[in-house]
């Protein structure tokens, strides 16, 4: 399997230097379409959401609330365009930057678009015609996951997370030598082993995590169909299999690092009221407390 389009979500900040480099040494690999979006908010509605209201146009600091926030948008979107381009030019690539939707674009460009808006009405627009969306995220407790439910809520698409640690290891390889397969025989689960093939290829190690749960999964004959399937792939990985005490993110990530895994795979789930995603146990505790890269499927 292969990897012919890509988004990169770039914010114009030096922490998700990470996720631009991974795209583009995974461009490289595959020769794909790259595209390189910048999500800029809408500042009344960033002043709303702030609590600002009406004051939104009141004196604050350097002027207005509302122009403070498009003078901080505008610096965002400047260094994120300024990036992209310095990244395209040492790749020997040209940069096209587009504001509007593009016709089809040959597969060595390299595309920068900016969009205005929350990052699900951008990825509704954005995420669904890609192969691969690929992102940085900040693992931390207090990190905002709304880009992130909004990739895998609203795309249908893998989302490659890599976070904010300096030199995280896909940015210089793009792909891991070790690899850690989360499997619980969900349908989030058979979507990622799916979705992670083209890394899965590539590593020298693979590893398929599965949970315990006395008398109930897994059961032999679902963990024999899954090394059968991978197997079928020429991936011949080694079966693990981990408690569920203690909970299953904390031990996934316990697991995988141990393993020296440099990417792990998993499932993402997602429940809520109707019309809100929200990330589930396991999916959240690795969001918050990973120091690898993820590749996450719903």
């Amino acid at each position: 399997m292969s990897i012919k389009s890509i988004l990169c979500l770039f914010s114009g900040e030096r922490h998700d230097l990470n996720a631009l480099g991974t795209a583009f040494t995974i461009r490289q690999e595959y020769r794909a379409r790259l595209r390189i979006l910048h999500i800029a908010a809408p500042p009344i509605l960033a002043a709303e959401t702030l609590g600002i209201g009406g004051y939104g146009f009141a004196a604050y600091g350097g002027g207005t609330a509302v122009e403070v926030l498009e003078r901080d948008a505008r610096e965002l979107h400047d260094a994120a365009l300024r990036l992209s381009r310095e990244w395209a030019e040492k790749n020997g690539l040209g940069l096209e930057v587009e504001d509007i939707p593009p016709s089809a674009k040959g597969r060595d460009a390299v595309v920068f678009r900016t969009r205005i808006g929350s990052p699900a009405e951008c990825l509704n627009a954005e995420g669904r015609t890609v192969d691969l969306i690929i992102a940085g995220f900040n693992n931390q407790a207090d990190g905002d996951q709304e880009t992130i439910r909004a990739g895998l809520y609203q795309t249908g698409r893998p989302l490659l997370l890599l976070p904010r640690t300096p030199g995280a290891v896909l940015s210089d390889t793009g792909f891991p030598d070790t690899v850690a397969l989360a499997w619980d025989g969900s349908l989030s689960a058979g979507r990622a082993m799916r979705d992670a093939l083209p890394f899965l290829l590539r590593a020298k190690d693979v590893y398929v995590l599965m949970a315990e749960e006395e008398g109930k999964y897994p059961a032999q004959g679902h963990q024999a169909d899954v090394m059968g399937y991978l197997e079928s792939h020429g991936i011949f990985p080694e079966c693990l299999h981990i408690p569920q005490d203690g909970g299953v993110g904390r031990r996934l990530l316990e697991k995988s690092a141990g393993l020296g895994a440099g990417l792990l795979v998993m499932g993402a789930y997602g429940r809520g009221h109707v019309g809100e995603a929200l990330l589930g146990g396991a999916t959240r505790h690795v969001l918050q407390h990973s120091r690898m890269p993820l590749l996450l499927s719903h």
